[in-house]
């Protein structure tokens, strides 16, 4: 979906509208008689899912969106039977070694979920709590094999 913005002398600003949880808001100028549009300004972020047969999918995501909703946006089979509240971990996915120390340290109920989860390694994390940012730009995720639901539902 796009999100076109018209300015009182007409001029359109188009851009990439991502579903996220933080509201949209536009915090850069652009000038009218230099109409130089800043696409990192606009917050549009590249991560890759590598699937479990090794296929790399470089995606377009939004600042702010979780790698959950990423995947959504993007079709790719990481259910997220709790919609996203930490509830199960069927979210699973393996940080590329890379990018695993630029992350924030998982809380203990996140630990707490992944070890009920299949096919868990030392980069795991689900995928719910990985909130996308400039800092994570670049972002490599594998997707395991199978996700299992431990909510019973």
């Amino acid at each position: 979906m796009f999100l076109t913005i018209r300015t009182p002398r007409t001029f359109v600003v188009a851009a990439r509208v991502f579903p996220s949880k933080t509201p949209l808001s536009f915090a850069t100028p652009i000038s009218l008689s230099n109409p130089k549009l800043d696409l990192e300004a606009l917050s549009v972020l590249k991560m890759t899912f590598v699937d479990p047969d090794g296929t790399h999918h470089v995606v377009e995501a939004g600042d702010g969106n979780t790698v959950l909703e990423v995947a959504h946006l993007h079709g790719f089979d990481l259910e997220g039977a709790c919609e996203g509240c930490m509830a199960c971990s069927t979210c699973h996915v393996i940080i590329d070694d890379g990018w695993f120390m630029r992350l924030d340290d998982p809380s203990e109920e996140e630990e707490d979920l992944l070890d009920l989860a299949f096919d868990v390694r030392p980069t795991s994390r689900l995928g719910c709590q990985i909130t996308l940012s400039r800092d994570l730009n670049g972002l490599v995720v594998s997707l395991p094999s199978q996700h299992f639901n431990v909510t019973g539902s």
